[in-house]
């Protein structure tokens, strides 16, 4: 287990040598956050309070029932959100998360994009308990064409909405600068108009659980691509629900 004398921003409840690890923390470092790793119920901490706690879908019965019990009111009050990682979740172990407060999940394989957004939720919840998205929006591991005047791009779509999408690109366009995008993971054909609203360029240490690239705002959507983008958009984000 991590010692640290600063408060994890993550928790993750499993054990990096069983047979049944997804590598968990190692995923979660990667991407930028601070966790501590609880292998057993003797190395919780009572007095910590992460973000967000993980777990494994297989996690053996009484460590389960300590992490329960040891968060049972923030999560219940939702200022504490829960995370749960695996291959499969059983039925009764899914009912067993689901009325202890747990109501995300992403399952294996697990998708990087999906894990950083599922995880920046516990970060809204903290910021801003009950608040959600003003709009539907989710991650979509899409390769996509970004286009702007005589320049184009190949860029990651991190996540999306009907009203516009992240972009993941090592060298993101200025904010202002008008393109085209291409999304062949919503099954239309053509591009839809957008702008660039912000970036997060390498090195930002304000934002530095943020991939970088750039969000877009999108302009003149026809209503079938909204129509495409929001049932696609819809799709996934309820195979992020426990």
């Amino acid at each position: 287990m991590d010692r640290q004398s600063t408060r994890s921003e993550v928790e993750v409840w499993e054990d990096p040598a069983a047979a049944w690890s997804i590598g968990a923390a190692d995923r979660l470092r990667k991407l930028g956050f601070s966790v501590s790793s609880v292998r057993s119920p003797l190395e919780a901490r009572p007095e910590a309070a992460p973000a967000m706690v993980v777990v494994n879908a297989l996690l053996p019965e009484d460590c389960l029932d300590h992490c329960l019990e040891l968060h049972r009111a923030a999560l219940r009050e939702h200022s504490l959100l829960g995370l749960v990682l695996g291959r499969s979740i059983s039925s009764a172990r899914r009912s067993q998360l689901r009325r202890a407060g747990f109501s995300l999940q992403v399952l294996a394989p697990i998708d990087q994009g999906a894990l950083r957004f599922q995880v920046g939720r516990g970060f809204l919840a903290r910021r801003k308990p009950g608040a959600t998205r003003r709009e539907l929006r989710a991650p979509v591991p899409w390769a996509a064409r970004a286009l702007a005047s005589s320049r184009q791009k190949h860029v990651s779509v991190y996540n999306l909405s009907p009203g516009g999408a992240y972009l993941e690109t090592p060298r993101p366009w200025l904010s202002g600068t008008r393109l085209r995008l291409e999304l062949a993971g919503v099954g239309l054909s053509g591009g839809i108009s957008g702008r660039v609203v912000h970036t997060n360029v390498p090195g930002n240490l304000m934002n530095r659980r943020a991939p970088v690239g750039m969000g877009v705002h999108f302009e003149e959507a026809s209503a079938e691509q909204l129509r495409a983008i929001e049932a696609a958009v819809r799709r996934q984000s309820e195979r992020l629900l426990l």
